[in-house]
C-alpha cells in the first residue's frame, strides 16, 4: 500500500522531532519501533512534502516546538543545494560588496546556542523552532568546548554551534554494546538525559562556528573564535576573489579536496559544506526567507552520499515491543566509505512488498555520513514476491498479519516482543545504569521471564548469574541489582506509559489519569465505549489498552504491588503558573515529585535559568544551588515545597 500524503506528513514530522529532541513524545503506532531515517533519506522524504504540500508546516518550521528559552537572535536552518551551480546562482545574487567565500564543515550535529554574562555561561539552549529553543544549561558543563568562563575582552557574548558525538566515541561505545543508531542522535539523546553524569560519560564535543557582535567579515568571526579558549573551531577556508575563472576554480578543487582527502580523516560527521558571504553586510542585506526558514546569507552545499549496486541475497525479520516486525536485508556485502555494508533496515513489510525488495533484487546501497546505510528508492531491479501465507514470527513462529504497511507477530507472549517491552519499561522509567544489553543478558539467561521479576531481582548473586559474571559478588551485578530495587513510588503516568501497550505513550498514559485518577479504578471500570470517549484516543488505542488489560491484567497489578503507585493529588491548581527544578537527593525518586509538579498545575524546567521560579533542593546539591543562588531564585526544602502542592 502506498503512502498516503497524510501519512508522509505524519512519518515527517515523527522524523523531524526525532532529529531535533531526540526522542518522540507520542509515536504514531504504524511508525513504533521504525529506526531513524540516514540524512539522504530524510532529505529525500522533505523534499517530496514539499512538492505535495508547500504550505504545511512541517516543511515550513525550522525544528521541533520546544518550550524554555527564547532566542535573542532567531536561530535557523540552511538552504541546501547539491552542485556547484546552486552556489555560483546563490554567490551572483548576494555578493555586492564583496566576492569573497568563506567554506566551512557542515558539522551534523545539535545546534547549540551559548549566552554568556559577565563572561560566565549564563545559558544554553537548543535551536528549538528558531525563536524558542530548550534550556540545556547543565548538561554542557561536561561538553569539551563550552567553556563556564569565557576567557574573552567582551564580558557578555552569544557563540553558536553544533554539539557532536565523535565518530572514534561513537564507535567505541558500540562495540561496548551500546547499540547507538546514529552519531548525531546518539549527541542528541546524550544531552537529553535527566542525569547529567550519563552526558558526561558520551565524550560529547561544541564546534563553534558564529559569534555576535561588530565584525565586519566571516572570516573576522572564525578568526575571533579560534582565539577564545576552551573552544574548538572547525578548519575553514576564505576564497578571495580575482575573477571568475579562477575563483571558481579554487573552490572546485578545494570541494574535491575536501570530500576525498579532508572528510575521511575528520572525528565528526559532516554531509556536505557551509558557504558564507564573507562581507558582513552583504549577509545583513541578504536577509531571511520569506517563512523565517533560513537566513539567506549562508547556504549548505550537500555531498552526494556515495553508492554502489549490490544484490539482496535475503532478509531477516526484527520484532518490536508492540508486535511490529521490522525486515532487515541481508546483501551481498559492499564497501561504502571504507566500511562494509551487508544489513540495511527496510523500514516496513509494506516497503518490501511495494517495491519488490525480495531476495535476487538489484539495489543501489547508500552509505552516508550519518553511518546508516539504506536502500535507494528506486530499485535496479525489483523481484516482487505475492503472499498466500505471510512470513511466521522470527522469534515465536506465530502467524502474522499484514496491514498493508506493517507486518505484526499477534503472539502478545512472544519473547522478543516481550524482551522489547520490558527494555522500553527501564528506559521509560528512567532506570539508571541498566541498558539493552544488560536486559537481553538477563532474558537471554532465563534470570528474567515478564516485568514481575525485572522490577525485584531475588538477590546480587542471582543478578550476577543471570548476567553471566564469574563473580557471585562483582560491582557490575550490584550496580544492576540496586537499580532494578530502585525501580518504585513511580507516578501513575509513568507507570502506564511504561507498560508499552500499543499506541499508549506519555500523552495518552496523562489523559487515562485524568479520566481514572487510580491505576485501580482504570482497569476495574474502564471500557471500550468509555475509552473512545476520550479526547485523543481512537478505536484502535481503546482496543489495545482493553487488550492489555485482559491479557496482561494480573502482571500488571503484581508489578504495580511490587514497585509502589505515588499517591499524587490531581485536582490542585496550587502550582498553576509557577515553574520547579529539583537538585540533590531527595526522600522519593524524582520523577514522584515531578508528577506532583505536573498534577497540581506546575511546569517543569530543565535547568536553572530566569524562566525558574523555584528549585527545590536536597541533600547534596550541587552547581545548580549556586547558580540560583547568584540569579536570585528562590530555593526551597522539600517539606516547603510539598506545604505548597497542599495550599498551605
Amino acid at each position: 500500500m502506498k503512502l498516503t500524503l497524510e501519512k508522509k506528513i505524519e512519518r515527517l514530522n515523527y522524523h523531524r522531532e526525532l532529529y531535533y529532541n531526540g526522542t518522540v513524545v507520542n509515536v504514531p503506532a504504524w511508525l513504533e519501533d521504525e529506526p531513524p531515517l540516514s540524512d539522504a533519506e530524510f532529505d529525500a522524504l522533505f523534499e517530496e512534502v514539499k512538492a505535495l504540500a508547500p504550505n504545511d508546516p512541517s516543511v515550513n518550521d525550522v525544528g521541533a516546538i520546544a518550550n524554555g528559552v527564547k532566542h535573542e537572535v532567531r536561530m535557523g536552518s540552511l538552504a541546501k543545494v547539491k552542485g556547484l551551480a546552486g552556489v555560483k546562482e546563490w554567490h551572483g545574487k548576494h555578493s555586492r560588496n564583496s566576492k569573497d567565500l568563506v567554506i566551512m564543515p557542515k558539522v551534523d550535529g545539535l545546534s547549540l546556542d551559548l549566552l554568556y554574562r559577565l563572561s560566565g555561561l549564563n545559558e544554553a539552549s537548543t535551536r528549538g523552532n528558531g525563536d524558542v529553543g530548550e534550556s540545556v544549561r547543565d548538561k554542557v558543563e561536561h561538553v569539551d568546548g563550552c567553556p563556564l568562563v569565557l576567557k574573552f575582552k567582551d564580558k557578555n557574548a552569544e557563540i553558536r554551534g553544533e554539539v557532536v558525538m565523535p565518530l572514534s566515541v561513537f564507535r567505541t561505545l558500540n562495540e561496548q554494546g551500546e547499540e547507538l543508531s546514529n552519531p548525531r542522535n546518539a549527541a542528541v539523546g546524550s544531552l537529553k538525559q535527566d542525569d547529567a553524569s550519563i552526558t558526561a560519560k558520551r565524550g560529547l564535543k561544541f564546534w563553534s562556528y558564529e559569534i555576535f557582535g561588530k565584525y565586519k567579515t566571516q572570516a573576522e568571526k572564525l578568526q575571533t573564535l579560534s582565539t577564545i579558549e576552551g573552544l574548538n573551531v572547525p578548519d575553514w577556508y576564505l576564497v578571495e576573489y580575482t575573477d571568475d575563472k579562477s575563483f571558481w576554480e579554487e573552490i572546485e578543487a578545494y570541494v574535491k579536496n575536501f570530500e576525498k582527502n579532508i572528510r575521511p580523516n575528520l572525528d565528526y560527521a559532516t554531509d556536505g559544506l557551509v558557504f558564507a558571504l564573507n562581507d558582513m553586510q552583504d549577509q545583513e542585506d541578504a536577509g531571511w526567507s520569506s517563512n523565517m526558514h533560513h537566513p539567506i546569507g549562508k547556504l549548505a552545499y550537500k555531498f552526494e552520499p556515495e553508492e554502489k549496486e549490490t544484490t539482496i541475497i535475503g532478509y531477516h525479520l526484527q520484532v518490536g515491543k508492540t508486535g511490529r516486525i521490522v525486515p532487515v536485508a541481508d546483501l551481498d556485502m559492499v564497501v561504502l566509505d571504507g566500511a562494509e555494508v551487508a544489513s540495511p533496515t527496510l523500514h516496513n513489510f509494506g516497503n518490501m512488498v511495494d517495491n519488490g525488495l525480495f531476495p535476487g533484487a538489484v539495489v543501489k546501497v547508500v552509505r552516508a555520513n550519518d553511518v546508516i546505510p539504506y536502500i535507494k528508492k528506486e530499485v535496479v531491479k525489483p523481484v516482487f514476491q505475492t503472499f498466500k501465507d505471510y512470513p511466521v514470527c522470527p522469534c515465536c513462529g506465530s502467524k502474522t498479519t499484514f496491514d498493508g504497511v506493517n507486518l505484526w507477530c499477534e503472539n502478545q507472549v512472544c519473547p522478543a516482543r516481550r524482551a522489547s517491552q520490558m527494555v522500553h519499561f527501564i528506559k521509560t522509567v528512567n532506570c539508571l545504569n541498566v541498558g539493552k544489553t544488560t536486559i537481553k543478558k538477563l532474558i537471554n539467561s532465563g534470570f528474567i521471564k515478564d516485568l514481575t521479576s525485572l522490577v525485584n531481582p531475588e538477590s546480587v548473586k542471582a543478578v550476577a548469574i543471570g548476567m553471566g559474571s564469574t563473580r557471585m559478588n562483582s560491582r557490575e551485578a550490584e550496580i544492576v541489582y540496586n537499580a532494578l530495587k530502585s525501580i518504585r513510588n513511580l507516578p501513575l503516568p509513568v507507570f502506564i506509559e511504561a507498560l508499552g501497550i500499543h499506541n499508549v505513550g506519555k500523552g495518552t498514559s496523562k489523559r487515562l489519569v485524568n479520566e481514572y485518577k487510580t491505576l485501580d479504578n482504570l482497569m476495574n471500570t474502564a471500557n471500550y465505549s468509555d475509552l473512545v470517549g476520550i479526547d485523543d484516543i481512537g478505536p484502535v488505542t481503546a482496543k489495545s489498552i482493553m487488550d492489555a488489560f485482559d491479557r496482561r491484567g494480573n502482571e500488571i497489578k503484581a508489578v504495580a504491588e511490587i514497585v509502589g503507585i505515588a499517591v499524587v493529588k490531581t485536582a490542585s491548581n496550587n502550582l498553576n503558573g509557577k515553574t520547579f527544578l529539583f537538585t540533590g537527593t531527595l526522600s522519593q525518586p524524582r520523577k514522584y515529585f515531578e508528577g506532583l509538579v505536573e498534577a497540581n498545575g506546575g511546569k517543569l524546567c530543565s535547568s536553572v535559568s530566569k524562566n525558574l521560579n523555584y528549585l527545590i533542593v536536597g541533600e547534596d546539591s550541587g552547581s545548580k544551588l549556586d547558580k540560583a543562588r547568584k540569579l536570585g531564585i528562590p530555593t526551597i526544602t522539600e517539606e516547603e515545597f510539598v506545604a505548597m502542592v497542599q495550599g498551605r
